[in-house]
């Protein structure tokens, strides 16, 4: 739980909210602005699932702008203080939802050099052990949306430090049944795994197949993959 801690004001799209007013949060929620401003427009109403939440910049801002929202995040240093921010702004289920844990794939074993990631995180909040990875619950996209029974998927963000391939191939089901909006951020050029594996390749594959139309946007170092549903012929 997170105590003690002041609330700062950011606003998206003409709603204000709250954030705790702490440095890393601060730096989350004015980090990646010009791809929220561009390319995030969940609507009131929409069902957005956020897969990586980390502090709720993705989080808040679909929140404010009146959609529901399932917050994913595994990460124990994170969770309670995107908690906090729910809190300051009176947000609560069923409109919006931290679920605990990480999404992968059910086929294979999550990758063992990106076990960190889930357990302590990119390491931008020092003084706090990691958790054990064996302990972190783990859904697929689709077993996750079953379990909540959501009736709609409109938007699914995912930022996984490289297991981005294996959230979009754990979501076969909800890709064809719903068509949501995805953004996903590639992390080809931070992870050497996302390169052995061919991750952004085979994302874009999988991404034409559905088909969506995809958009490249570049921010400082990487690229996030803004994905549209195509229309289907009738």
């Amino acid at each position: 739980m997170v105590t003690g801690v002041g609330a700062a004001k950011r606003s998206f799209r003409g709603h204000t909210f709250l954030v705790p007013d702490d440095h890393f949060v601060i730096n989350s929620a004015d980090d990646e602005v010009e791809i929220r401003e561009n390319f995030w427009d969940p609507k009131p109403g929409e069902v957005v699932i956020d897969v990586g939440a980390q502090y709720g910049s993705y989080t808040y801002t679909a929140l404010a702008c009146g959609a529901t929202v399932i917050a994913v995040e595994p990460n124990p240093k994170n969770v309670p203080w995107l908690r906090r921010g729910l809190d300051l702004n009176g947000w609560s289920a069923p409109r919006a939802q931290i679920m605990q844990g990480a999404i992968w794939k059910a086929d294979s074993p999550y990758p063992e050099e990106l076990r960190w990631t889930v357990t302590e995180g990119s390491g931008d909040r020092p003084g706090q052990e990691p958790s054990d990875f064996a302990q972190v619950r783990m859904w697929t996209l689709d077993e996750l949306v079953g379990e909540l029974n959501l009736p709609r998927v409109d938007w699914v963000k995912v930022d996984v430090e490289g297991v981005e391939l294996g959230v979009i191939e754990s979501g076969w089901e909800t890709l064809q049944r719903f068509r949501p909006t995805l953004l996903i951020e590639d992390h080809t050029t931070i992870y050497p795994y996302c390169t052995e594996i061919l991750s952004a390749k085979r994302l874009m594959s999988l991404l034409l197949y559905f088909p969506y139309r995809v958009t490249i946007a570049r921010y400082l170092t990487r690229d996030v993959l803004v994905a549209v549903p195509e229309k289907l012929p009738r």
